[in-house]
């Protein structure tokens, strides 16, 4: 087994940077500008380097606003300042090529070059910020120390025993140098203290971090050389966050290099503090490389105690993708107790063990990665390497459920357990995870709406409060089946209910029903936004034989109703005696069979129901509304198959999937009989099908509306002629018949000789008593239709005019 399995990182101790933190007085904000002189930190006549700002406030504290421009220098922060550009990090560049630190007193510029491009010690405490800085050209800091522990630390950021906040800035292109040291740690960040009870927890935030090195010169066979933290370095006595930063091409050592060892090209991770939980994720790790372990990132061991203290933090929603190295494409793991929780691992290599992750020998057993709800896909163990997905030791056997391992090659398992041991056992598969586009540059590697891998993970390692790779809800309901179960992988998916683009959980209608979700008792029901109302006082009993039948009244937001049968008589005063008798009836009537006793008699009332709840059934004498308990229970039928089921459908006995209703009175648009005017009630007192609002003649079934021109006109000649037509649109109650010769229509071009010949006939046909016409002439006839609704026209002639006889019939 490779000989770097086991790690110590020696403990920091640098006597420069103790110094006590100053308390801030009245806070100043000053301005500094790439210039020339000695400005005084206004806006108009800023300090020309930002070191003198910092100088200038450190007692006050304060924030420096920095202007574009290229700033040759390196920066020592003491506590309650903040540097922020003005124009973010594409235009403002902290350049610390061969450049002086800067000594204790934060003022005078010291000898060591290289030197760390900006410096958090110990007196920076938790309330110095750096943002929106480019940062490049750091060469790290000497430690020196008795014995093996020299190094040369931070090329781009040191952070020791302090707390800042660095947010939003380019860390690029810092390599550590040394013409003395060559154990190197921390290319781009640095963060170490003193006390594993009191660690240093800066928040690294939305940065940059690229193109860094801990890339030391050769050593010797007795005395190997060493590099770690490529992109970052997180010391065994800290416990930063880590979140959102995009983590790339750095590197840790080269495989070329002889007697020399790489680990964490991304990050090198040996926090052992058990009172604060490092955080790391989030973040994009890509393209870094690592000589020998842990090329995304490595976990390492502090062996400065004993028994071996194992590293320890929550490793949750990053992307690890193209990172390789020799052992752990994308991450390795030594002794740990790491939770290594919905990361994405794609496309990662390693040319020994684990193409995607090395689990390798433990110092402790049982001190081992607690490895849940991940996508390990497409890794590769090149070469003659083991494992594609993962390599594990059999000395360091990690907890492995509900993972996905697929497409890895040569295998998705190698070691002391292989495929068969991990995929099918405790949640863990073998399934296509259907990604967006993972041929893209950069891959999609969010999960399709078809994914297998939704809702596939285990909430009981989920934190509250946690989000993924986007930024965001950690569990959602991606099926709307009411129970939320985590998605595999760094991306959890974001349903969006109506389809508008914007996920429900950015979405503030996620219905489109026009009222908002805060004040949506069905957020993602269209159909449904309050309460139902109660039926109205239209409820009636009618009676063929032995069976009664009861109807009633649409009411708003009310696609189903309970209806409860009570009794009554019997010389008992009445009392409300109700049960059940009907659940979720969705037709507004129902028939009863049964006979009450002599002398008694049945009363039934009806309650209104939806998925936010149910209506009071009755009013009583005192105006008190009057809910029978037990109520019914829930049926939750879907009587038509669509989505939503019955109690949230406006349409539950009629198919509609978009849930239409252009009237807005809480019926679809598929069902109402008055689609394009709101009667809430559905009142037909005729039973046309046509609601009562829209239907000007609600008391006659053959009527709904003026009829249209009659058309379909048949003439037959028999004993006597016969004029038919089909009855108009609308309906008509009578209609009139006009005629006349044509011959004399030609003539006139017109119909002017056109008289009645028929007056309010009840029926769509008439017979013409009119002997036949004269030889090489005939009958004409116009028919129009009336009804208490109005009256259509005569038909129109050739240039769409209305036609109107010479004697129209009254």
């Amino acid at each position: 087994m490779a000989a770097w399995t086991r790690i110590a990182y020696p403990l920091v101790a640098i006597s420069c940077i103790m110094a006590a933190a100053i308390p801030a007085w009245g806070q100043v904000t000053v301005w500094v500008d790439d210039c020339a002189g000695n400005g005084t930190g206004t806006q108009g006549n800023p300090y020309c380097k930002i070191q003198t700002a910092i100088c200038a406030i450190k007692a006050t504290g304060g924030t420096i606003n920095v202007m574009p421009g290229t700033y040759h220098e390196c920066l020592r922060f003491p506590a309650n300042v903040s540097v922020i550009s003005t124009d973010g990090p594409a235009v403002t560049v902290l350049d610390a090529s061969g450049k002086a630190g800067v000594s204790t007193d934060f003022c005078t510029i010291g000898t060591e070059i290289p030197y760390a491009a900006v410096y958090f010690p110990s007196a920076a405490g938790s309330t110095s910020r750096i943002e929106g800085i480019h940062i490049q050209g750091g060469g790290g800091v000497d430690q020196t120390c008795s014995g093996t522990c020299a190094s040369k630390i931070g090329g781009g950021i040191l952070v020791y025993g302090s707390s800042p906040t660095i947010t939003r800035n380019e860390i690029v292109g810092n390599t550590i140098s040394s013409p003395t040291y060559n154990m190197f740690y921390g290319g781009g960040i640095y963060i170490n203290g003193n006390d594993p009870n009191a660690p240093p927890r800066p928040t690294i935030t939305s940065n940059l971090i690229q193109g860094n090195a801990a890339d030391p010169p050769a050593g010797t066979s007795h005395a190997m050389s060493e590099g770690d933290g490529g992109g970052i370095y997180v010391g065994f006595n800290s416990a930063p966050i880590i979140t959102a930063n995009t983590i790339k091409t750095n590197k840790a050592g080269n495989p070329a290099t002889l007697n020399q060892y790489g680990a964490g090209g991304g990050i090198a991770m040996y926090s052992r503090v058990t009172v604060q939980d490092t955080r790391i994720n989030r973040n994009s790790i890509s393209d870094n490389n690592a000589a020998d372990y842990g090329a995304g990132i490595a976990f390492g061991e502090y062996d400065g105690v004993s028994p071996v203290a194992g590293s320890r933090g929550t490793v949750d929603s990053n992307l690890f993708f193209i990172n390789g190295g020799v052992d752990g494409g994308a991450a390795g793991f030594t002794t740990s107790f790491v939770k290594f929780y919905n990361n994405t691992i794609e496309n990662n290599n390693a040319s020994l063990h684990g193409g995607g992750v090395y689990f390798s020998p433990v110092s402790n057993a049982g001190q081992v990665a607690d490895f849940q709800n991940n996508l390990i896909t497409n890794n590769q163990a090149t070469g003659s390497g083991l494992g594609g997905g993962i390599y594990v030791d059999s000395a360091g056997v990690p907890v492995v459920k509900f993972n996905d391992f697929r497409g890895n090659t040569p295998t998705d398992i190698a070691g002391a357990k292989t495929d068969a041991d991990y995929i099918g056992v405790n949640g863990n598969v073998s399934v296509d995870p259907l990604y967006v586009n993972r041929a893209a540059t950069p891959p999609d590697l969010h999960l399709q709406a078809a994914s297998p891998v939704l809702e596939a993970g285990t909430n009981t390692v989920i934190g509250a409060g946690w989000l993924d790779f986007d930024g965001g809800p950690r569990i959602e309901d991606a099926d709307y089946s009411g129970t939320a179960t985590v998605d595999l992988g760094a991306f959890e998916f974001h349903p969006d209910f109506d389809g508008d683009g914007i996920p429900d959980y950015l979405d503030p209608d996620d219905d489109n029903d026009g009222v908002p979700d805060v004040s949506d008792c069905a957020p993602l029901d269209k159909a449904i936004s309050q309460q139902p109302a109660k039926v109205d006082n239209g409820l009636r009993i009618g009676k063929s034989g032995s069976v009664a039948t009861v109807k009633w009244h649409h009411a708003f937001q009310a696609p189903a109703y309970n209806v409860y049968r009570g009794s009554f008589g019997g010389g008992v005063p009445f009392s409300y005696n109700e049960t059940c008798f009907d659940t979720e009836n969705i037709a507004r009537t129902i028939a009863d069979g049964a006979v009450p006793a002599p002398g008694n008699g049945f009363y039934y009332i009806v309650s209104s129901r939806n998925v936010c709840g149910e209506s009071a059934a009755d009013t009583n004498g005192q105006d008190v509304d009057h809910t029978p308990s037990p109520t019914c229970s829930t049926a939750n039928r879907n009587s038509d198959g669509d989505t939503p089921r019955d109690l949230g459908d406006n349409c539950p006995a009629t198919t509609n999937a978009t849930q239409g209703d252009v009237d807005a009175d809480s019926v679809g648009d598929a069902c109402d009989n008055c689609p394009s005017l709101a009667n809430v009630d559905q009142a037909d007192i005729d039973g046309d099908t046509v609601g009562d609002a829209c239907d000007c003649a609600p008391s006659d079934p053959n009527v709904t509306a003026p009829p249209g021109e009659v058309f379909g006109v048949v003439v037959a000649q028999g004993a006597q002629t016969t004029v038919s037509w089909s009855v108009p649109q609308g309906g008509a109650s009578t209609y009139d018949i006009a005629g006349g010769s044509i011959s004399l229509m030609r003539m006139s071009r017109s119909v002017v000789d056109a008289t009645c010949l028929g007056n309010d006939v009840g029926v769509p046909a008439w017979s013409d008593p009119r002997p036949d016409p004269p030889p090489e002439d005939g009958f004409y006839y116009l028919i129009r239709a009336s009804s208490i609704c109005g009256v259509s026209t005569y038909g129109t002639d050739s240039n769409g005019v209305d036609r109107t006889p010479g004697a129209p019939c009254p």
